[in-house]
């Protein structure tokens, strides 16, 4: 005795935008830590790379900025123009896998991250990153006029300083900046995740970067490398990806054959101008000739305890459509046990 059971699958989570904010002090660019704050960035720019492996899509916004608040009247931009460094075709960088909203900018994401940092105007002024901070994300300030700052996005700072900022005197100085950032922010609880890289003795950036708990980071920018830099994968800007499981008892179509062999029709959903159109998907042969999407069933009792079965697409989606249009319409035969 049997039946049929279906599911619906997405084959992955909507993108979480993410509003990266770089804030340097130019002198350590210039200075002796200038290969280990290539070497930071670099390590983010991956670490960011890898969230778009056809689960997790990028949609992220990138400025680069110095640390010290005049430079806003002597360079009105968020990213450097260096001769040698991958330019934005606009006034900051957007690396995306979206169709519909693609990368503004042509080489490697870590390229450009790594070269605008190492390209900041010198500004010859003593660092104040957090009033920075406030300056241009405040309103009327660049990152609103720019279009940059999204109210709905994650805001992501990574603040390299060599020395402490003079503007955090005390607890209530240091509360007005969290209440500040609060405001640019939907959630700023889960939406706001820092890294601070600066001396042991910056206690009022060490402060600052505590006080978001396990979303903050620290490093001491006299140390051989920068944890607190490759944020970006936190686990709180990673929305949860679940194994497509078949929880069903699945009736076998071929007894004769070694294992239970599914007898399931798979389709594959596509929105586009408000409608649904539906492509049934064949099943991936054993000679790998299928010419397009095909489905199959792979056994995985680590990540699939109730039946141990998973269901996978083959190839997987185009990596720039976004998953909220896209979905996989499941129907197997069952048994009962």
């Amino acid at each position: 005795m049997g039946g049929q059971a279906t599911a619906v699958y997405v084959p992955a989570p909507p993108p979480s935008p993410m509003d990266l904010l770089v804030v340097l002090d130019d002198s350590v660019a210039a200075g002796p830590y200038a290969a280990r704050l290539e070497s930071a960035l670099r390590e983010l720019a991956a670490n960011t790379e890898s969230l778009s492996d056809g689960l997790i899509q990028i949609d992220l916004n990138v400025a680069s900025l110095p640390a010290a608040v005049g430079a806003k009247s002597a360079s009105m931009r968020l990213w450097p123009e260096a001769r040698d460094c991958p330019q934005p075709s606009g006034p900051f960088l957007h690396a995306a896998r979206l169709c519909d909203n693609p990368s503004n900018f042509h080489g490697e994401l870590a390229d450009a991250l790594a070269c605008a940092a190492l390209h900041l105007p010198a500004t010859g002024q003593s660092p104040r990153p957090l009033e920075a901070i406030r300056t241009f994300l405040g309103p009327g300030g660049l990152a609103e006029t720019s279009s940059f700052r999204r109210k709905s996005a994650n805001l992501l700072l990574a603040i390299v300083s060599s020395e402490d900022d003079p503007t955090i005197v005390d607890g209530e100085t240091l509360a007005g900046y969290r209440d500040f950032l609060g405001a640019v922010v939907e959630h700023p609880d889960d939406a706001i995740v820092t890294g601070v890289v600066a001396p042991a003795t910056a206690q009022g950036l060490s402060a600052f970067g505590k006080s978001f708990g396990e979303n903050g980071a620290l490093s001491d920018i006299t140390a051989a490398d920068w944890p607190a830099m490759p944020f970006v994968t936190d686990r709180h800007l990673i929305r949860d990806s679940f194994p497509n499981c078949l929880d069903w008892p699945l009736d076998d179509a071929d007894p004769s054959t070694e294992g239970i062999q599914p007898n399931c029709v798979v389709s594959e959903m596509h929105y586009s101008s408000g409608t649904w159109t539906e492509e049934i998907l064949p099943h991936c042969s054993d000679n790998r000739a299928t010419p397009s999407h095909c489905w199959k069933t792979s056994r995985d009792p680590q990540r699939c305890a109730a039946n141990t079965f998973e269901f996978v697409v083959e190839p997987t989606h185009p990596a720039c459509l976004s998953s909220d249009f896209i979905k996989y319409n499941f129907t197997c035969a069952t048994r009962y046990q």
